[in-house]
């Protein structure tokens, strides 16, 4: 009697095995579709982070273009009006959405390295992510441990919305 009682056990045990092995065997079957999915998720990756180089590239030009222009109206209303008017064109005047990404990446040490900027000295968010790319932010007044957090703090998507940070052309 004993043993038909633990060959019973002993075939519930074996019946579990076998249903973990069929759906392991299942799961084993969509490796490939799961391979070829990460495959076409990596490749979208790709493609939309050249479209948002290839955008921030045309949005510099626009800026460029315009300033060019700006300055061409700034020229003419000097010849017009040299003793009655004067034009100035000053570029990244509003900083505004600069600071704001800067405070809600919550790090006190970089939050404090804006702050402490004078407004004629701080860079603009096309200077900081060059200064990324280049290792390099002590080159806007960080010291080495503010360059530590803020490296640190910037992963690829914080960087690529530090480079799409709304600015005016000029003002």
């Amino acid at each position: 009697m004993e043993s038909g009682i633990t060959d019973s056990r002993q075939n519930k045990h074996l019946a579990r095995i076998l249903k973990e092995i069929q759906r392991l065997a299942r799961q084993a079957a969509l490796f490939p579709e799961y391979g070829a999915l990460l495959e076409e998720t990596r490749r979208k990756i790709v493609e939309g982070e050249a479209n948002f180089d290839r955008s921030l590239e045309e949005r510099r030009v626009c800026v460029e273009e315009l300033r060019c222009a700006f300055d061409r109206v700034a020229a003419g209303v000097e010849r017009e009006f040299a003793s009655r008017s004067r034009v100035r064109r000053i570029d990244e005047a509003d900083a505004r959405p600069l600071e704001s990404f800067l405070k809600v990446l919550g790090q006190k040490g970089v939050t404090r390295w804006w702050n402490d900027l004078r407004p004629d000295v701080a860079p603009s968010p096309d200077r900081l992510v060059a200064c990324l790319d280049a290792d390099s932010p002590g080159e806007v007044g960080m010291s080495d441990a503010v360059q530590e957090t803020f490296r640190k703090g910037i992963t690829g998507s914080k960087r690529r919305e530090l480079a799409a940070l709304p600015r005016p052309l000029c003002s």
